[in-house]
């Protein structure tokens, strides 16, 4: 089994590295070196595709759609988690007596442990399954927005005095970051994160030119509230409050200073979204919260259906008449 487990979590780490490097890479253009339909990824186009497809012309509620759909596909592996999970916490008693049992022979103790996962049919992989999957996502969804981005900035520089700028609810340009500390438009030294200014030969002077009409108008104004960074942070707390198991209480001093049985583990995630959502773009922030925010009710509707099948299942077992009462 545990070789098993180890194939496939190599598996998702390099489909991982691939997609993530798929979904950065722009095609480059045969003809114009700075065309932006070429420039654009494979899941950039996706983006577009949708968003003119389903006519909605905003990127904001556009990955809302996508993400909702992409938790949608991914909810027979949220089941399968909080299954497993929930198998993990009814053999926690079981544990915690092997681990007392063998508590001078760690060797013994955890074959002995595995041994329970077998017999019990609990596969310790298959509750860090869905977490593998979403991690890909997370740097192709990261990858591919910037890559959008760079475009959507490239075409207002073109468009010049007749550029338009894409808002979202209070967020006055959603390919810059929800901050109070962030401009509406792109300042000159923040090309060079986009892959489309990279071998330009494009200068300060001529940039600020053919983008000053909208600097102007947006002078003084900042891009956002920092509403969406605190919302990511939130969420992911929310998240890890609510779908990781509590630890058990250690057994021995090893056991005790062990850095995953702290309680600052919760916060670090949390704090790395609000880093995340502050030091990207706006839609990558509603992307990441939108996750955030379908992942916890996914959580708690399919704990409160798997509670009841349990309670329905223990009730049969007690009284087996009712069982032709429900049939």
């Amino acid at each position: 089994m545990m070789k098993m487990n180890r194939k496939a979590l190599a598996f998702v780490l390099i489909a991982a590295l691939v997609l993530t490097f798929v979904s950065g890479c722009a095609t480059r253009a045969t003809g114009e070196p700075h065309d932006p339909v070429a420039q654009l990824s494979w899941f950039g186009k996706l983006f577009v595709t949708i968003d003119e497809g389903l006519n909605i012309h905003n990127f904001g509620w556009t990955i809302i759609i996508l993400t909702v759909l992409l938790r949608l596909l991914l909810l027979p592996l949220d089941i399968k988690q909080k299954a497993s999970m929930r198998k993990q916490t009814a053999l926690q008693p079981k544990i915690n007596a092997i681990n007392a049992k063998y508590k001078n022979d760690k060797e013994k103790a955890s074959k002995k442990t595995m041994e329970l996962y077998k017999e019990e049919g609990v596969s310790m992989f298959s509750g860090c399954l869905p977490a593998l999957i979403q991690l890909p996502l997370f740097f192709a969804f990261f990858a591919a927005l910037r890559n959008v981005a760079g475009i959507e900035i490239f075409q207002m520089y073109q468009a010049g005095a007749d550029a338009s700028v894409q808002s979202w609810l209070w967020v006055h340009n959603i390919w810059q970051p929800d901050s109070f500390l962030s401009s509406v438009i792109p300042v000159f030294k923040d090309l060079s994160a986009y892959e489309i200014f990279r071998n330009t030969t494009l200068t300060q002077t001529v940039y600020d030119a053919a983008i000053a009409p909208l600097a102007t108008k947006f002078q003084g104004v900042t891009n956002g509230w920092f509403i969406l960074p605190l919302l990511g942070g939130a969420t992911s707390f929310l998240m890890n409050r609510i779908t990781m198991p509590q630890p058990a209480a250690p057994t021995d001093k090893d056991a005790a200073a062990n850095p995953m049985n702290s309680k600052m583990m919760q916060y670090i995630f949390p704090v790395m979204s609000v880093w995340f959502c502050a030091t990207s773009n706006a839609v990558f922030a509603i992307y990441w919260c939108t996750s955030n925010i379908m992942g916890i009710l996914s959580f708690l509707v399919i704990d409160r259906v798997l509670t009841r099948r349990e309670n329905n299942k223990a009730m049969l077992i007690e009284n087996p008449r009712k069982k032709g009462d429900i049939l």
